[in-house]
């Protein structure tokens, strides 16, 4: 399956990535374009997705509980993936 929108120019933040749907949803919003930040707790995973991925895919460890990691996700300055214009 895959999306009939062109997401090219786009970024999207995935939280719960490391499995199930929201690893499913950062493959088709990559798969479509988009620029992905994938986040959630297991890291091992997340990377393993963002390799998979490729280089429009940045993992970010994440519980989305906590917003010390939420902070932490978005450093200032960004990183290259994430630099220009958010969509989420």
């Amino acid at each position: 399956m895959s999306l009939s929108v062109n997401l090219k120019g786009r970024t999207a933040l995935v939280t719960g990535a490391s499995s199930g749907l929201g690893a499913r949803f950062g493959r088709l919003l990559a798969e479509s374009g988009a620029r992905v930040a994938l986040g959630a707790r297991r890291i091992e995973r997340l990377e393993a997705l963002s390799a998979e991925i490729g280089d429009n895919a940045h993992a970010m460890a994440m519980d989305v509980e906590r917003e010390a990691d939420i902070i932490a996700g978005f450093p200032t300055p960004p990183k290259p993936l994430l630099a220009g214009r958010w969509t989420l």
